[in-house]
């Protein structure tokens, strides 16, 4: 077995660890299974994961919401807990299309309780155009302890919100995950091999006279 095999062994484990550690750790954040898995949905009124009448940002589906009633309850939620084992500066990315009538109605974002800066959007006539893609930076606590939730109000209960592709990326996932146990035996495997494989170009026994 060469040399350059077991780097570029090695080289390929290190990249299939990398890869696992940078997955996507956001469920359902296009709505693609049809529903709302993954996500704790707070509304007061039905909010739905549709096919229209808008086109989706993406994909086949978007979340219809904005179910908050105004008075018994100003605003609804639509929440899941992030799961990231180490803290880190990460990058939240979602698409947001406003199809209301009136500034009452609000959406905004929260990362662990608190609001996403620059994230607040007031509804306003002729705003329901298209979609508007928001890209913020959330500061993750790491142990299982982030959460990330958005927030509607429409007093008329008329689910002008539509959300889609929701994504978090970044320095604070990769690494943070446990590579996979076939990744770690090809990384040692190759490692090891590699070790040896030196060891035995370095020794020379010595020439016969």
């Amino acid at each position: 077995m060469s040399v350059k095999f077991l780097i570029i062994s090695a080289a390929a484990a290190m990249t299939a660890s990398t890869a696992a550690n940078s997955a996507q750790l956001i469920r359902n954040g296009g709505f693609e299974d049809g529903n709302f898995t993954g996500w704790v949905n707070q509304s007061t009124l039905p909010d739905h994961v549709v096919t229209g009448p808008l086109t989706p940002f993406s994909g086949t589906y978007y979340a219809d919401v904005g179910g908050g009633s105004g008075t018994t309850k100003p605003f609804a939620a639509l929440a899941q807990a992030i799961t990231l084992a180490a803290p880190g500066m990460d990058t939240l990315t979602y698409d947001l299309n406003f199809s209301g009538t009136t500034a009452s109605d609000v959406f905004f974002a929260r990362w662990d309780n608190k609001l996403v800066k620059g994230s607040l959007v007031k509804g306003a006539a002729g705003s329901g155009n298209g979609w508007v893609t928001y890209t913020f930076t959330v500061d993750a606590l790491g142990g299982g302890k982030d959460r990330l939730a958005f927030d509607f109000k429409t007093p008329n209960g008329d689910s002008p919100w539509a959300l889609d592709q929701v994504s978090l990326t970044g320095p604070g996932i990769v690494g943070s995950a446990t590579p996979e146990p076939a990744a770690w035996a090809l990384m040692l495997t190759g490692m090891g091999g590699l070790g040896f494989a030196i060891r035995r170009r370095r020794y020379r026994a010595p020439a016969l006279i």
